[in-house]
């Protein structure tokens, strides 16, 4: 699924090991809601996320996403 294949290349990438990611957020909650400007921030962050998945150069070989794939899947027991 394509699913597998964005998460593939997620965590076979440092994307998620960026500086701007690894900010701290400061108040996310104002009570039980998102406190003002913490969604556009949100929003800001995944657009970055999807730009530098976009541009990154990745290798995709067949025995190695298999085994994620499969890593994921439930085991029937």
């Amino acid at each position: 699924m394509w699913k597998d294949v964005v998460e593939y290349l997620l965590t076979k990438t440092n994307i998620l090991h960026s500086e701007a990611l690894r900010e701290p957020i400061m108040r996310m909650f104002d009570g039980d809601k998102l406190r003002e400007g913490v969604a556009e921030e949100v929003t800001a962050r995944l657009r970055g996320v999807l730009e530098d998945l976009v541009d990154c150069e990745f290798d995709l070989h067949r025995a190695a996403f298999h085994k994620f794939v499969m890593s994921r899947r439930p085991r029937n027991e």
